[in-house]
């Protein structure tokens, strides 16, 4: 049995930048999305997690081709 991924490496907060790419690789945004969060992310000029600053732009997926 294999083990748990959480096991082979440390705890560490996951960056912005990680995140989206991690969307965009995942084909749930495109980069244009990334970069209007990032924007935005660096006009606020405050700190907060990664997953509520996506979430404060109300991106919607990008459509899935087949």
């Amino acid at each position: 049995m294999s083990q748990p991924a959480s096991d082979s490496q440390p705890d560490r907060e996951l960056s912005l930048q990680e995140v989206l790419d991690g969307l965009v690789a995942d084909g749930l945004i495109d980069r244009r999305q990334c970069e209007q969060v990032l924007f935005a992310a660096e006009q606020a000029g405050t700190r907060r997690h990664p997953l509520v600053t996506i979430a404060e732009q109300g991106l919607m997926s990008t459509p899935v081709t087949a």
